[in-house]
């Protein structure tokens, strides 16, 4: 190889590396600006979704809590009721229409119960009084219904305790939920 031939390979390769090296440069540059700029989105988005998802399980928590309110009310207007209609029926047709009207309550409490005492066992609630309570019950969870006003009305007062218990279980539940779920976005006095 003569010396003109090597010259100009070597011109070649130094007016390559001038023009192919910044290009390089600058792709590399830009890969690593776009990759950022993903892991930031993606990070965006897993935040963004993360909330939603945080949201949608504080509405079942508060979906649960105005269930427990409906049934709350039922039997107590179901008391009510039997009341009312106590002043002008014959005591077996009040027993008759209270006991038809409680049964459907009888059959949801332990599901209602089981589901309180799990929900509670996931909020880190099982050293709670209220906890105790609800385990006591789904062991001792049994109605008579013989058909005595005694009975009944014991039978009542028992339900009613029940789900009184429940609302109360699930507002501490819907508590710590809300602490757990939002307490990241939710700053306290003090705090930057």
């Amino acid at each position: 190889m003569d010396s003109a031939t090597v010259e100009l390979i070597k011109t070649i390769a130094t007016d390559a590396i001038k023009i192919l090296g910044p290009a390089i440069l600058a792709a590399f540059a830009t890969y690593k600006a776009s990759k950022i700029q993903i892991e930031l989105k993606l990070k965006e988005l897993e935040s963004k979704h993360e909330f939603s998802a945080r949201v949608q399980l504080f509405k079942y928590y508060k979906d649960r809590e105005r269930q427990l309110s409906q049934v709350f009310e039922r039997v107590s207007q179901s008391l009510g009721e039997a009341v009312g209609y106590a002043k002008g029926l014959e005591e077996e047709k009040v027993i008759t229409f209270t006991t038809e009207v409680l049964q459907g309550c009888y059959k949801n409490a332990p599901a209602d119960v089981e589901t309180a005492i799990r929900d509670m066992e996931q909020a880190g609630l099982s050293d709670t009084q209220e906890y105790q309570k609800l385990k006591d019950f789904l062991s001792h969870c049994e109605f008579e219904m013989n058909g005595s006003a005694e009975e009944l009305w014991g039978n009542l007062m028992k339900i009613t305790e029940i789900y009184s218990l429940l609302q109360h279980c699930n507002y501490l539940v819907l508590q710590n939920r809300f602490n757990d779920l939002f307490g990241k976005y939710v700053s306290t006095q003090g705090s930057p």
